[in-house]
């Protein structure tokens, strides 16, 4: 399974300096101060002389307590992805439903543990919305349900109410796991504070998205007290770094309204620039992406690869399963960066 952001691959190819990548394909914040993570990231380096304490208590009281819930509601991942990874075996996930395209980890992860998938395609020509009514039909099929929550690649999202609306339709024995990893991007309302009423739901978060720090994982994931204390015990001890648990307790409750204002003008920029190209299609979503697609007759291996020779890397879509066509996926980043992109793109589409 291939990921965006693999800048080392293209650094030893080219022979790039770090410095000199032009990173589109992760979607991670360009706009927060990077000086903020170094300061807490050098306050902690005392700590690593001893071992976490092996509750977290401190550092999913401080989550907690911004989301109005119980420490007993949380678990710490060294990323979200080690939670996904967890759910399937903790929860014996035998059949899954899962919508695509999507985040490729909810597949690998089910079949790693012996399950099973149902697929559900998104069709292209409603531009990959979500229709909450297809949903229970299937449901007597399957154990579970993952969406992601706005969806990666395509940034749709399903409003509040309509996943309140499945998750009752699931019933208590049947698990929905909604990823919101992308919900601080949005002024979308997520569902994280509610999980103390609806006991079949699991909520997914990151921060390592609006905060840019993919390199030090951190992710959360909250639920019913009972839930969380079963995954608990599948979990290996010391799993998040002191690095990393400091880092939440001093960012959790950092607000980024300014900073999701910045990337939405960003986006709304680059949206329009790229939309104005001929022989590509832009489709806008609600996270800070934008889904790409070129015609047919566009060989977009090579536009890829070329990028690549000038230092730009753009997310290739190509092995995310429910695609049909030529895809890639654009992170939103400043002006000036977002300005080359679209220059690089118009030469390479011969306009």
């Amino acid at each position: 399974m291939k990921h965006g952001g693999n800048i080392w691959e293209v650094i030893e190819k080219y022979k790039f300096k770090v410095e000199d990548i032009l990173d589109f394909s992760s979607n991670i914040n360009p706009f927060f101060d990077i000086s903020k993570i170094k300061k807490i990231i050098l306050s902690s380096l005392n700590e690593i002389c001893f071992y976490p304490d092996p509750e977290y208590k401190k550092t999913r009281k401080k989550i907690a307590e911004k989301l109005g819930l119980s420490y007993k509601n949380i678990i710490l991942g060294n990323g979200s992805s080690e939670l996904i990874y967890l759910l399937p075996k903790a929860l014996n996930l035998r059949k899954t439903l899962i919508l695509i395209p999507t985040f490729s980890e909810y597949e690998r992860a089910i079949k790693l543990n012996g399950g099973k998938i149902m697929f559900l395609r998104l069709r292209e020509e409603e531009g990959f919305k979500i229709n909450p009514n297809k949903i229970p039909k299937l449901l007597p099929h399957v154990d579970s349900f993952f969406l992601c929550n706005p969806n990666n690649p395509t940034g749709n999202f399903v409003e509040k109410e309509d996943v309140f609306w499945i998750s009752k339709k699931m019933g208590d024995e049947k698990f929905l796991i909604i990823d919101e990893a992308f919900i601080d991007f949005t002024d979308k309302e997520g569902i994280a504070e509610k999980v103390k009423e609806i006991k079949n739901i699991f909520v997914l978060r990151t921060l390592t998205k609006i905060f840019p720090i993919p390199g030090i994982r951190i992710g959360y994931m909250c639920g019913n007290e009972r839930g969380i204390e079963k995954i608990s015990a599948f979990q290996y001890p010391w799993n998040v770094n002191c690095f990393a648990k400091n880092l939440i307790e001093n960012l959790i409750c950092v607000d980024v309204k300014e900073i999701r204002e910045k990337i939405r003008k960003e986006k709304e920029y680059l949206y329009e620039s790229l939309k104005s190209l001929k022989g590509i299609k832009v489709f806008k979503g609600e996270a800070n992406f934008l889904l790409v697609k070129f015609e047919k007759g566009i060989i977009l291996k090579d536009i890829i690869e070329k990028l690549k020779a000038k230092g730009i890397l753009v997310r290739d879509c190509s092995n995310i399963r429910g695609f049909r066509g030529n895809f890639i996926r654009i992170s939103v980043r400043r002006r000036g960066e977002n300005k080359r992109l679209v220059k690089e793109l118009k030469w390479l589409l011969n306009q």
